[in-house]
């Protein structure tokens, strides 16, 4: 007997493996956790980016774009600030801003990326 069943983040596949879930009707965080968010935080934006060239949406842009405005500091290949990527030091770098962009490279429907988990959430930043 033969299978052919896909396993990927589509949430038509047969098995769907996202990097995380999203409940909208079971917040992890309670309605009276009245903590400071910002508390700590002296930074205001971090991206970090490996690949530097042409995506499909055109992110390097929106990020020199935002810089405009807001201060972003702007690590890894596609930055001009160090950041050991996983590493203790980075992620204290990481964490003492308020906001990380959550920037992928491409557009592909269903897909949150791993960013959004592993550098926003659990560092307590807004994505």
């Amino acid at each position: 007997m033969a299978y052919n069943w896909s396993m990927t983040f589509h949430t038509d596949s047969e098995v769907t493996i996202p990097y995380g879930r999203y409940f909208g009707n079971s917040p992890e965080i309670p309605q009276s956790d009245n903590r400071n968010w910002a508390a700590g935080k002296t930074r205001l934006v971090a991206w970090m980016a490996s690949n530097c060239g042409v995506t499909s949406w055109g992110r390097t842009k929106f990020v020199r774009d935002l810089q405009k405005y807001v201060q972003v500091d702007t690590y890894g290949a596609c930055g001009k600030l160090k950041c050991p990527r996983n590493s203790e030091a980075c992620d204290r770098i990481l964490s003492s801003h308020k906001f990380y962009l959550s920037l992928e490279n491409s557009e592909c429907e269903d897909y949150i990326t791993e960013k959004f988990w592993d550098k926003g959430l659990r560092k307590d930043m807004v994505r």
